[in-house]
């Protein structure tokens, strides 16, 4: 069975890393920050795909709230579309 304790290195690596997908979320990076040391490409893989990390960072919660608020205001010929819509796609 392989050794699966980190070293004191190897974790220092992976929160920069987390640190690294977290700036880049906001247009940011420890290159923006020069004392700080930077992360080991290796293991920020989503950056070169920073769209996907951005679609699955969302609140559902205030999403589903968004939706009924929205749903609320549409009018019945809004609702037709609506429901249309939603029917092809599911």
């Amino acid at each position: 069975m392989p050794n699966l304790i980190l070293t004191d290195d190897q974790l220092i690596q992976h929160a920069l890393a987390n640190i690294e997908m977290m700036l880049h979320s906001c247009g940011k990076s420890l290159k923006d920050y020069p004392p700080m040391p930077r992360a080991d490409t290796s293991l920020v893989s989503d950056i070169q795909n920073s769209l996907i990390h951005d679609e699955l960072n969302y609140n559902k919660q205030s999403l589903a709230e968004e939706h009924v608020r929205l749903m609320s205001t549409m009018t019945s010929e809004q609702h037709k579309v609506y429901d249309t819509i939603m029917t092809r796609l599911n």
